[in-house]
């Protein structure tokens, strides 16, 4: 879990905030995650239950699916999922499954009993990475200038960026310190979205 969530923060950076305090049980000043929890509480991401995260349990799909639609400001969808396993998806991530598997992000498991999603298999690393970088599809994190059209959705994760006479074919992501990003003469197919981009 703290693994990828580390991920999420190297596209999204979420702010750091060395005044939130991490209130979990099994997560010390010591761990290499500290400082990504203090984000992660501060941009209101995760929540303890019961007082602990679980960062060194694997994450399962249908936790990934929550975490990452949430993370993207993509809604969830109402009514049951196409997955035969329907009813073994936790009510709190299904309209999230439902809606990035109607984006063509997540897929399931052919099987003789019809196509799985098996919410409670662990994910790999290199399995997180994967479907982050569906959504993700584009990213630019280093300042400059940018002209070139871009096929898909487009993630800008820093500041000093200019993007001119281009067109962005699906959403246009401004996170971390993009929020000084120019746009001029940017045609967007999909939506401006703002993500934990600060003031």
């Amino acid at each position: 879990r703290a693994e990828f969530f580390a991920i999420l923060q190297q596209i999204i950076v979420y702010p750091p905030s060395g005044e939130a305090p991490v209130v979990f049980a099994d997560v010390t000043e010591s761990d290499w995650f500290y400082g990504i929890f203090q984000s992660l509480i501060a941009a209101g991401m995760v929540e303890p239950i019961e007082g602990f995260v679980d960062p060194n349990r694997p994450l399962t799909r249908q936790e990934e699916a929550f975490f990452l639609a949430k993370a993207f400001n993509i809604p969830p969808v109402a009514d049951e999922t196409a997955f035969a396993d329907d009813g073994d998806i936790g009510a709190w991530s299904k309209g999230y499954v439902k809606a990035l598997n109607e984006l063509g992000i997540i897929k399931g498991y052919e099987t003789e009993e019809g196509q799985m999603f098996r919410p409670s298999n662990s994910i790999t690393r290199a399995e997180a990475v994967v479907i982050i970088e569906l959504v993700a599809q584009n990213l630019i994190n280093a300042p400059g200038e940018y002209s070139d059209n871009v096929e898909g959705a487009l993630v800008i994760n820093c500041s000093g960026v200019k993007l001119t006479g281009m067109t962005v074919s699906g959403d246009l992501y401004l996170t971390g310190g993009a929020a000084d990003t120019i746009l001029d003469n940017v045609s967007i197919s999909g939506e401006l979205i703002v993500l934990n981009a600060g003031s």
